[in-house]
């Protein structure tokens, strides 16, 4: 859902993958290292995308990024396989130097905490209606192929023509450029494949006071001045082969 361009699955996909997996005797491992710990309104994505993986993986939110530290939940019929298997031919190594750092690990506990004192996934399930409904104005925009996303994860697909969908030519900047303006009105977006800035959330960002972050540019140039270089750069690429 990050830097594959946040590509939401239909309603039945993973239920069918789910099946398919299923009658082969495959298991399935739910990588949460983006929609884990309330990104989706749930505390993991498969939650909120109505399927059971027999595994799951995390990082990043599991302390909030403020130190490293990755997870792979498995269930007891996969880690009594592994125990198995390692009393007879040794341990299974895949262990690495820093694995089960003890501050890391404070570190996760503590924000692990911090999530169920201050409610923190149901205040971004409360908060989702609001930035999906702003994110959906900006799919009206000439330069937006497609404005897509799920819970407090969006992203705003550029296009050079909005009719045939025609991309930017990455080597034009486009992506890194809208990054820039929308870090100039307090709006943190990250350029995925150079033309399309994943949306991230953040409180002010969907609070009245900065709702002009989420409007069409054509509105907000009436307010504030600084919108001409992105007309001026639009016009620029438009002019390029």
């Amino acid at each position: 859902m990050g830097a594959g361009g946040v590509i939401v699955p239909p309603k039945t996909y993973f239920q069918k993958v789910m099946v398919v997996c299923a009658k082969h005797d495959l298991f399935v491992i739910s990588d949460e290292v983006i929609c884990g710990f309330g990104r989706l309104g749930t505390l993991f994505g498969c939650e909120k995308l109505g399927f059971k993986p027999q595994s799951i993986s995390v990082a990043k939110a599991l302390s909030s990024a403020y130190l490293p530290i990755g997870a792979v939940m498995i269930p007891d019929l996969m880690y009594e396989a592994l125990l198995a298997e390692s009393k007879k031919i040794g341990a299974f190594g895949h262990g690495f130097t820093c694995g089960g750092h003890p501050v890391s690990a404070a570190v996760a506990a503590k924000a692990i905490e911090i999530y169920a004192r201050d409610c923190i996934i149901a205040k971004a399930a409360r908060r989702a209606p609001l930035f999906q409904a702003r994110l959906k104005l900006v799919g009206d925009h000439p330069l937006v192929g497609e404005a897509r996303g799920l819970g407090l994860i969006g992203g705003v697909e550029l296009v050079a023509d909005k009719t045939g969908k025609r991309s930017f030519n990455p080597q034009h900047g486009v992506g890194a450029a809208a990054v820039r303006f929308a870090e100039e009105e307090g709006l943190i977006v990250r350029s995925v494949m150079g033309r399309r800035p994943d949306i991230v959330a953040a409180a002010r960002d969907q609070s009245s006071g900065n709702r002009r972050a989420f409007q069409p540019a054509d509105a907000r140039a009436r307010q504030d001045a600084r919108l001409g270089d992105a007309r001026r750069l639009h016009a620029s690429v438009m002019r390029c082969p």
